[in-house]
């Protein structure tokens, strides 16, 4: 094998990498970055604890996670840039300097990505355009610029004439690639995975703008340049991730706000709905429905309560707990919710006696509203903690079923019914005290719904509970993480 002098380099015993090559180098190499960047966003992007921050904090803290994500991704690519099984190790087409230029100048941008994912916002996707176009555009002109100038400087090759006319035209696969990943990206936006779609944002508009960008001659101050251009987009960046943050912190107080609002108007309203419900209370006739609110609170002077980080769904390390302070509906077929006349009042289930007069079942339902959708991709299983004080022997079952408002028609997710161990023949005893027990659901992996933001628990009693309203009262509800 002979020694060939590459251009701006020493000797080497490598020919130059063929276009096979070269895409191995750069779909390992940008990959490898861009997947690091994107995991230490991740871990690093959080919301500031305060409500209130300064804009002076806030471009503090999208500083530090703009630099630990793009060092994430430069080490991340180091890393195995120094492998000894790297084949480019010795003969790379571009020195490693700019290499990390160039792709830092791309991976500064995973923190507003990941922050605006998020939020469920699309801005996401062009988070990921504006990613891949950096990369593409900053290597077309980094690596191509090589192959340049080696075809320039070798000796030209004696062809007959016309003999060019001959060759078959190369088959080029990047617009099916391009294509593909702008309709992945849109689907994936369809189904919510934002982070996902700018992902594939970022392979589109890197494939477009490497094919739609010539090579350019490289010149002796380009690392200087790529330095330039990085700090261009790294100040750029850092100015998104702060507005991304503010956005955030805007959003994370707004559901604060409303839940404290939905608070105030659930106890006014119980306020205005004072009473008991009894059996003296249903009279000769009774009532066609009933709606039993949870008893107000006496008053006292409560600390203000943190709002929720996280709307969307438990977070990895920990579940999401929501404490039940819905309505039990109580009505009878053909019902399915009860009437315009219903009655209303406070009360628990566990303390109140309600029951038919007439020859058709007692239905009994729980509904809970949430402040704000959670994703149904993030949760593995749901824990329902229930009180039991029911003393009617026969098995009761609780099922469990799952809507998302937002949507027309009220498409809803029915994970199934489960038995009430402490009502089973087997395990029935009177009870003088409510029975603690816990009822799980997992939720399947395929759903006709992706986010819900309504919980509906359904009793669902055997013929010697069919007439009687059951015992039964819901603690809480534990989401926990897929």
């Amino acid at each position: 094998m002979t020694e060939t002098r590459m251009p701006g380099g020493g000797l080497s015993a490598f020919p130059s990498p063929e276009r096979a090559d070269l895409r191995t180098f750069l779909v390992f190499f940008v990959s490898i970055g861009l997947v690091n960047a994107t995991i230490a966003a991740l871990l690093l992007c959080r919301l500031p604890e305060s409500h209130a921050p300064s804009p002076w904090r806030l471009l503090l803290w999208a500083a530090i996670y703009v630099v630990g994500s793009s060092g994430a991704g430069v080490v991340g690519a180091y890393l195995y840039w120094r492998r000894s099984s790297n084949p480019f190790r010795l003969n790379s087409p571009i020195g490693f300097a700019s290499f990390a230029l160039i792709c830092a100048a791309g991976w500064v941008w995973a923190p507003a990505a990941v922050l605006f994912s998020a939020q469920d916002s699309s801005a996401t996707a062009v988070i990921g355009l504006l990613c891949g176009a950096t990369l593409g555009a900053g290597l077309r002109k980094g690596i191509a610029a090589q192959e340049h100038i080696a075809r320039h400087n070798a000796p030209p090759e004696d062809k007959e004439l016309f003999a060019t006319t001959l060759d078959p035209v190369p088959r080029e696969s990047q617009g099916y690639l391009i294509a593909g990943c702008i309709y992945a990206a849109g689907y994936a936006l369809h189904d919510d995975a934002h982070l996902l779609a700018g992902l594939l944002c970022v392979a589109a508009a890197f494939l477009f703008t490497w094919e739609l960008n010539q090579p350019a001659q490289r010149s002796e101050d380009r690392v200087g340049r790529d330095g330039w251009r990085l700090a261009r987009a790294g100040a750029l960046a850092v100015v998104l991730t702060a507005w991304a943050l503010m956005l955030g912190v805007a959003h994370r107080n707004a559901s604060g706000d409303a839940a404290f609002a939905a608070d105030r108007a659930d106890s006014a309203n119980q306020k205005n709905r004072r009473g008991t419900v009894a059996q003296s209370s249903l009279g000769s006739g009774g009532f066609e429905s009933v709606i039993l609110w949870p008893i107000p609170p006496k008053k006292q002077i409560i600390p203000p309560v943190p709002a929720p980080t996280n709307l969307l769904g438990p977070e990895k390390s920990r579940p999401m707990v929501i404490r039940f302070d819905g309505a039990y509906w109580y009505f009878q077929p053909p019902d399915t919710r009860p009437g315009r006349t219903a009655h209303q009042a406070h009360g628990n289930p566990l303390s109140v006696n309600i029951e038919a007069n007439n020859s058709f079942p007692l239905m009994m339902e729980a509904h809970q509203r949430l402040i704000g959708p959670v994703r149904l991709s993030r949760c593995a299983e749901i824990d329902v903690e229930i009180q039991n004080r029911d003393n009617v022997r026969g098995p009761l079952s609780l099922g469990l079923v799952l809507a998302d408002s937002g949507l027309p028609n009220r498409p809803s997710l029915f994970l199934g019914k489960k038995e009430i161990e402490t009502s089973m023949p087997g395990f029935f005893y009177y009870k003088t005290a409510p029975a603690f027990e816990t009822i799980r659901f997992a939720i399947p992996a395929a759903a006709p719904i992706r986010k819900f933001d309504e919980i509906t628990v359904m009793l669902l009693p055997e013929l010697e509970h069919s007439m009687i309203g059951p015992k039964v009262a819901i603690e809480e509800f534990e989401l926990l993480p897929r």
